[in-house]
């Protein structure tokens, strides 16, 4: 037998091997036609799992490996299932075990999840033998029953749906037609050779009556039929001009997204243009740098990038010192030092090592001669704190104080 397509996308590529392992494992001929038959009719069949032995019915949340439920058990009542892989043409294989033999290779496979496998392995046995129970046939315990209940089930609903279409016409079949009679019983007068049988009373033009009601009922059904290719001559009709209409906006979102980065590479070249005139790294001299001192609301990544950004300054043109136990301990040496041209202040301490006879850092580096630029990041309530807003005004004073010193 060639592969059999289960479903979309669901194949056994080899249904004899699968034939061949069951009766390795039971001892019983069965047809895979069988096999097929109940994973297609029967609810919970299919098991969507991942690598560490997760599952659901549903396919979407696990799909590493599908395993379909064959229907057949072994001696000692564990489920005989088929395991399949998910790749390019979707699940394919026809590899078959009970649920212990294909965890076992799948911790082969998948060493290094052997444990989570385990676990999930009492689990996965809790859920199918609920979902089990939910089928008409729980398993196939005998194969001519199962077959003969399989047949009759397919005509059931074969009659189902012939059923639902007449009552989609308003068809009524009436339960005897006009002018129908009851059997006849019929004497014969011979006492040797008396008899009662029975007969049919349709005569010929009852024939035809019923006839006629067939071809009828017929003739509304190609009517029915027509109807139906007509919506789907409109419905092709309508999904082409929807799909012409998807593709006119496609364009038009493409086009968006080109303007769009056009614009962006303009911002950016506007930026580059805004931070060249406000001169940044060009205002400082050698080895000169720009001290932040203070607590701040923003990473220094953050004030790195709006100083290269918007003022054109380098990351070696600064200093931070954020953290505000440290601030305590810098007095000193930043007292000492002349590397820097300028200082932003933050939110700082008032006590600060090496600060004199000053109230406070900010109060000294304002009043002494010979000291940096210092300018305060105070937000719009005008309170000392270092913010996006705040650092990109103290660098704009910056640069505009630098430019006066040039020119100086």
């Amino acid at each position: 037998m060639s592969e059999v397509k289960i479903a979309e996308r669901i194949t056994i590529d080899e249904p004899h091997n699968v034939e061949i392992a069951i009766m390795n494992l039971t001892g019983r001929a069965i047809d895979f036609e069988l096999i097929q038959k109940f994973i297609v009719n029967e609810k919970n069949t299919m098991f969507y799992l991942n690598r560490k032995l997760n599952s659901s019915t549903e396919y979407g949340i696990y799909n590493d490996y599908l395993w379909l439920d064959t229907g057949i058990r072994d001696s000692r009542n564990n489920p005989i299932m088929i395991c399949l892989h998910n790749g390019y043409d979707g699940f394919v294989g026809h590899y078959t075990g009970t649920v212990r033999e294909l965890a076992n290779r799948l911790k082969q496979f998948k060493g290094n999840n052997g444990r989570e496998i385990e676990k999930n392995l009492s689990r996965f046995m809790s859920k199918y033998k609920a979902k089990a129970e939910e089928r008409l046939h729980e398993i196939i315990a005998d194969e001519m029953e199962y077959a003969v209940d399989s047949a009759n089930r397919a005509d059931r609903q074969s009659f189902s749906v012939i059923s639902d279409a007449l009552n989609d016409l308003n068809v009524e079949l009436p339960e005897s037609l006009p002018g129908e009679e009851s059997i006849i019983e019929v004497e014969q007068t011979d006492s040797d050779l008396q008899q009662d049988f029975k007969y049919d009373s349709f005569s010929k033009e009852q024939d035809d009556i019923t006839v006629g009601l067939l071809f009828e009922q017929m003739e509304k059904m190609q009517d029915y039929i027509d109807e139906l290719l007509m919506h789907i001559e409109k419905n092709e009709k309508d999904s082409q001009e929807e799909i012409i209409r998807l593709k006119e906006q496609n364009k038009e979102y493409k086009r968006a997204l080109v303007d769009i980065r056009t614009f962006m590479q303009d911002e950016n070249d506007r930026q580059d243009d805004v931070a060249a005139d406000m001169g940044g790294h060009g205002l400082l001299g050698r080895n000169e740098k720009i001290l932040v001192l203070g607590n701040a609301d923003i990473r220094v990544a953050e004030m790195r990038a709006i100083a290269r950004e918007y003022f054109g300054f380098e990351k070696t043109d600064f200093e931070f010192i954020t953290d505000y136990e440290k601030v305590k301990n810098a007095g000193s040496r930043i007292h000492a030092s002349e590397r820097f041209a300028a200082v932003i202040f933050g939110n700082c301490p008032h006590k600060v090592a090496g600060m004199r006879n000053y109230s406070n850092i900010i109060d000294e580096f304002k009043s002494r001669a010979n000291c940096p630029i210092a300018v305060d990041a105070r937000n719009e309530a005008g309170g000392l704190k270092i913010t996006k807003q705040s650092f990109k005004k103290a660098l704009a004073d910056i640069c505009r104080q630098l430019k006066i010193q040039e020119v100086a």
